[in-house]
């Protein structure tokens, strides 16, 4: 960054050429692979949970901040998995969902957004939608944001224009969310 004081402003600028030389010269950067970036505890690869804040080897994700660790029922069963899912529907219970499987399609975006790191290749794109304005559609996506990540769900309204569309996309890739 280089200060401009016809803008008064800083603008990003090219490093000076003997910096960039200095650099240069280093050789091999030994960088490891930086995948993601999480705020909370997360599953890895080979299904065994992070939570250790800093640059977590196995996945090449970084635990950013300074995350509760989670406890889990230990052994996992069947059973703890009927008591989480009647706990996470206490979460949403006055959200009007038109049938039972808008509950399952909640519950695995929660589970996509928590599990990411440990999903080689693509996962699904979800969709809040409703027949009427006011329903929660946005609640419902930030209640599942937090719990995945801390922050509330980023949010754009969609256009019928492709290129207004491309923009806002990139927009929001280069923001990360």
């Amino acid at each position: 960054w280089k200060y401009d004081g016809r803008k008064a402003a800083y603008t990003p600028t090219d490093p000076p050429e003997h910096v960039a030389r200095l650099l240069l010269d280093y050789g091999e950067w030994q960088v490891p692979p930086l995948t993601g970036i999480a705020t909370r505890p997360f599953l890895r690869p080979d299904m065994t949970l992070c939570q250790t804040p800093g640059y977590d080897r196995a996945s090449g994700v970084l635990l950013s901040g300074t995350p509760a660790p989670l406890t889990l029922p230990a052994p996992l069963t069947f059973e703890a998995a009927g008591v989480a899912w009647r706990a996470f529907q206490t979460l949403w219970q006055d959200f009007p969902f038109a049938e039972e499987r808008d509950q399952a399609a909640t519950l695995a975006a929660l589970l996509t957004l928590v599990a990411r790191p440990a999903i080689a290749g693509c996962t699904p794109l979800f969709a809040f939608v409703s027949p009427t304005p006011g329903t929660g559609k946005g609640l419902l996506a930030d209640v599942l944001s937090l719990i995945a990540t801390g922050a509330v769900a980023p949010r754009w309204t969609v256009t019928q224009e492709q290129e207004e569309m491309r923009k806002q996309l990139v927009t929001m890739a280069r923001a990360g969310d």
